[in-house]
């Protein structure tokens, strides 16, 4: 998360990392069950924090790359070297589209581009 959102939301990421440690150290430490359904529940809250973090328009193109990247990543590691270079080669086309919707602050693509 703080690789996708820069140091932007440090902060908030410092402050959710710490209670997230927080919630581990007392998840070690509890065996009633009403502890651990509390523990759950703080641990929901810090995941839909987490969410409204990613989702701030200032965070969306951030975040979007760096699901590009591991997308990317996947894909060269285990799908390029057993696809169709035409497959590789459209990759690489929508991939640079991306790219460039990225770079003009545009976070949807308009579908005649998409199907070609």
């Amino acid at each position: 998360m703080q690789r996708a959102i820069g140091t932007k939301n440090s902060a908030d990421v410092i402050e959710l990392n710490r209670r997230v440690e927080e919630q581990r150290a007392n998840l070690k430490t509890s065996f009633e069950a009403d502890t651990r359904c509390s523990i759950v529940e703080k641990g929901r809250a810090i995941r839909q924090e987490l969410s409204r973090i990613k989702n701030r328009p200032e965070n969306v193109g951030s975040v979007l790359a760096a699901e590009v990247d591991g997308l990317v990543q996947a894909y060269n590691a285990t799908v390029r070297v057993h696809a169709l270079r035409s497959s590789n080669d459209r990759f690489d086309a929508l991939l640079a589209q991306v790219h460039e919707a990225l770079q003009h602050g545009r976070s949807t693509m308009p579908a005649d581009r998409i199907r070609k």
